[in-house]
């Protein structure tokens, strides 16, 4: 992780990928994060209510370690007790950098089920 919060992976290519923290997190493949988003998009589409900051949203960004899963991926440890499993794959394909953008046609987007 660098200084300016992102997760720097140099792949097996040369290529290096810059994932900031925050997107990591907001970018998470597990069944619980996927559902939040597809929440989230229905809400969006609602009025807005006002309302408060959730208790412990301040750790929710704030990475605790990251670890080697099997052959096959990073294991990221948050602060809040959450824990995603990212596959080397995963990371590739969400890479922010220009090339990378270029080549997908758009920015990276999260990894979530097309709703039926």
């Amino acid at each position: 992780v660098t200084p300016e919060r992102a997760l720097s992976v140099t792949w097996d290519d040369g290529h290096v990928s810059v994932i900031p923290v925050d997107v990591l997190r907001d970018f998470c493949a597990c069944a619980t994060c996927r559902k939040a988003r597809l929440d989230r998009a229905e809400i969006e589409e609602k009025p807005k209510r006002r309302s408060l900051a959730v208790l412990g949203a301040s750790t929710r960004f704030e990475l605790g370690g990251l670890e080697h899963v099997g052959r096959y991926g990073l294991g990221a440890n948050w602060m809040d007790g959450h824990r995603s499993i990212y596959t080397y794959e995963y990371l590739a394909e969400i890479c922010p950098c220009a090339t990378c953008t270029a080549e997908r046609g758009g920015p990276p987007v999260p990894f979530d089920p097309v709703p039926a």
